[in-house]
């Protein structure tokens, strides 16, 4: 497989935001752990994932929302903050935006299937 050339120090970047304990923070707590600077950061995600840091972020924590709501009890409000989000109104828009539904309607169509 060809997978694409990213220099080692990306790489670590990614992996270091696999883990929600990182992913879950705000850009500006992540950025000083990646020991590069803000600019650069972004600027790699951008050359090398075409995406911005911020919606790469948002991508992880709503799927990592999905992935809450259809397998634990917890509510859409405490998935809300456990993903990163002090906004109730906002994480729903992100979710409604990204998945088509409401929180409520995605735990709802799941548990149906």
């Amino acid at each position: 497989t060809n997978t694409p050339a990213y220099p080692k120090w990306f790489l670590d970047i990614l992996q270091l935001l696999n883990s929600p304990e990182y992913f879950t923070k705000p850009v500006t707590d992540i950025i000083p752990e990646t020991y590069y600077s803000h600019a650069t950061v972004s600027n790699a995600f951008r050359k090398y994932l075409g995406v911005t840091l911020s919606d790469y972020l948002i991508n992880l924590r709503l799927d990592h929302a999905a992935e809450l709501l259809a397998n634990t009890s917890q509510t859409a409000l405490e998935i809300c903050t456990a993903v990163g989000y002090d906004s109730f109104s906002y994480f729903i828009k992100q979710f409604k935006k990204k998945f088509g539904v409401t929180p409520h309607k995605y735990r709802t169509d799941v548990m149906k299937n």
